[in-house]
């Protein structure tokens, strides 16, 4: 079972690739990495606001990299971070990273929560058409919380028989590619298609924000002619856009587009 959602349509175009300054003190600074939660809730914001998600990729920013901080997209991806680690089941990333038993059988093991009380919620979810945002426990202690991660499922394949678990997950650490999560009833993991494994995870609750930021405006102007349609798009992001990234101009060469600019892109009636 696969819904609409698409890593390639629905996901951002660039790596999750942030530094975030905590602090700083006379000792130094101290960082932290990455704001998957970020990206997993506003990619289902665009979603669910049927908003095409920004077209920017890592080499249209100043450091070819991500949003600069203090530019609109990289505060509201912080934003979402935050509220992401604010739910209710937020604290199975400390809870279950302090857990080692992940034997497949035994109920009180992660591995045993994952596949027969956090799957079937996703499987619910989905079922109802609905993406959601997983949880992902890596970390085995601790001291290496950091290495927890959040993505967004929009799809499952179950086999019964084998108890094989598929899932299929928008990751923002492997942007614009259908990454997969396996495990089956001999082994008690996850492994990503992309190689990492993880330990377990959970379904997180989230909670919908119109998003903050958006760049391409897209105006279907007055027909002109029975052959082609005319649309008019202006960046109002700041940053540049690209074309190729909406479904309607998927077929034709991409046009980049600068902030504040404006073009008519044609396109032929089939």
């Amino acid at each position: 079972m696969i819904i609409n959602f698409s890593p390639s349509k629905h996901g951002f175009h660039f790596g999750n690739n942030f530094v975030n300054k905590i602090i700083h003190t006379s000792f130094g600074k101290i960082e932290s990495r990455g704001r998957c939660g970020g990206m997993a809730f506003a990619s289902l914001d665009y979603y669910f606001s049927n908003l095409d998600i920004p077209t920017h990729e890592s080499k249209d920013f100043p450091d070819k990299n991500v949003p600069p901080e203090g530019s609109m997209l990289a505060d509201y991806i912080y934003e979402r971070s935050i509220h992401s680690l604010f739910t209710l089941s937020s604290f199975k990333f400390f809870d279950w990273s302090l857990k080692r038993n992940i034997d497949n059988t035994n109920r009180r093991s992660i591995s045993y929560k994952t596949k027969h009380e956090e799957f079937p919620k996703l499987k619910k979810s989905i079922d109802s058409g609905r993406p959601v945002v997983l949880g992902l426990i890596g970390a085995a202690r601790v001291t290496e919380i950091c290495n927890n991660h959040q993505v967004v499922a929009y799809g499952y394949d179950f086999d019964l028989k084998n108890e094989k678990i598929v899932i299929y997950i928008y990751d923002s650490n492997a942007h614009d590619r259908e990454i997969t999560l396996e495990s089956h009833k001999d082994i008690p993991y996850f492994k990503e298609s992309n190689g990492q494994e993880w330990r377990a995870f959970f379904v997180q609750e989230y909670h919908f924000k119109h998003p903050k930021y958006q760049d391409l405006i897209i105006t279907e102007n007055k027909a002109v002619s029975t052959l082609e349609a005319t649309y008019t798009v202006k960046n109002i992001g700041q940053f540049n856009a690209n074309t190729k990234y909406i479904p309607k101009f998927d077929n034709i060469s991409n046009v980049k587009i600068s902030p504040g600019e404006e073009k008519v892109i044609a396109l032929l009636v089939p």
